[in-house]
């Protein structure tokens, strides 16, 4: 079974603002100063919003993150 580490860099307008983000259908959430390197290790199939916001200023934005851990299915046709 696949087990994808999603992992995104998140970065503010200025270097050092403080950086929150959440995900949504999980508990994960944190901050950090920018840039902010996150990662999403064993995530269930599935797909889920990633927010994040900076302080100060209000500046939001949201990434689609979609997992796939569905294997790939493989038929060989040749030889036979």
């Amino acid at each position: 079974m696949a087990a994808p580490t999603p992992a995104y860099t998140i970065t503010g307008s200025a270097r050092g603002a403080v950086l929150t983000w959440t995900l949504s259908g999980t508990t994960r959430k944190g901050a950090g100063a920018s840039p902010l390197r996150i990662s999403l290790p064993g995530l269930a199939g599935g797909t889920y919003n990633l927010d994040a916001a900076q302080s100060p200023g209000g500046a939001k934005a949201r990434r689609v993150v979609r997992v796939d851990v569905t294997p790939p299915t493989i038929s060989v046709r040749q030889p036979v």
